[in-house]
């Protein structure tokens, strides 16, 4: 019947930080996902996966308030040219 303890939920009750992780970088993460498909849309071109996707890491640095001026910093060092 497997451990019928209950030890695999326990941990829930006891401690919830551990319940489940916690992103604090998303900020970071979707600055990083921005450049990245930037240097991906300057070495494949502008295709269609490139399209789609940007308009969902756009809704993202939108909705967490990331503003250009920092997307335009993150490009500049990592040597990415804008269109």
């Amino acid at each position: 019947m497997g451990n019928t303890s209950g030890a695999k939920i326990k941990h829930m009750f006891y401690n919830p930080s551990r319940h489940s992780s916690k992103s604090g970088q998303k900020p970071k993460k979707a600055v990083q996902w921005y450049v990245d498909l930037m240097m991906k849309q300057a070495k494949q071109g502008d295709t269609t996966w490139i399209q789609k996707t940007m308009v969902k890491c756009l809704a993202r640095i939108k909705r967490y308030g990331i503003p250009q001026t920092l997307l335009d910093e993150k490009l500049a060092s990592r040597k990415v040219n804008k269109k």
